[in-house]
């Protein structure tokens, strides 16, 4: 009889040990389904081996989160925006392909834009990513943003761009701004005539 009751004993310690596992399984696969709905995972090659990393889809800011910033501050949130943008879009959409990201679609509707914006960098459309001043939308960082040059409504801003795995390969990009309704925008990116 005892030998019964300290099998079953074991059976339902067993079980109980069970749903308790179960039960924690199932609250992790919940809480990592609701993260996963607000991120995704970039993987890239490199060699043999895969690199992956956890990246977000950027949130495009409003026209009140951009009011009133002075031109250094602005341009500083548009290129953090842009390349954490430009990134997502590369890995998510594009994976392994090199079709370029679509500058005036991204950010032409932007509030950190002039109305006159898409106008100007149209010019340059096809040859290059307009707002990296590269072919390469991978990886982008910038080193430096330079102080704001402002002259009545119109100011400049350089800003040193490169690639966060090459320490010493920047390009110095004018971003020409302009104030519209009394909130200051960038105009005009200008890029050099050669990396």
């Amino acid at each position: 009889m005892n030998k019964k009751i300290n099998i079953q004993r074991g059976i339902l310690l067993i079980l109980f040990v069970a749903v308790i596992v179960g039960m924690v399984v199932i609250l992790n696969c919940e809480k990592l389904t609701r993260l996963d709905l607000n991120q995704s995972f970039q993987t890239r090659r490199t060699g043999n081996s895969i690199i992956e990393k956890n990246i977000t889809q950027p949130m495009m800011p409003t026209t009140s989160d951009e009011a009133g910033k002075n031109p250094e501050e602005l341009v500083k949130d548009f290129y953090k925006w842009y390349i954490a943008s430009t990134d997502y879009f590369y890995y998510q959409i594009h994976k392994s392909s090199q079709d370029p990201i679509d500058v005036k679609e991204l950010t032409g509707n932007s509030p950190f834009v002039s109305s006159r914006y898409v106008r100007n960098i149209k010019k340059r459309e096809g040859m290059y990513d307009s707002v990296l001043c590269t072919n390469d939308n991978k990886d982008n960082i910038v080193k430096e943003y330079g102080k704001a040059s402002i002259s009545g409504n119109n100011a400049e801003v350089d800003i040193l761009r490169g690639w966060s795995a090459i320490e010493n390969n920047f390009t110095k990009i004018k971003i020409t701004l302009v104030k519209e309704h009394n909130q200051w925008k960038i105009n005009d990116i200008l890029c050099p005539t050669t990396e």
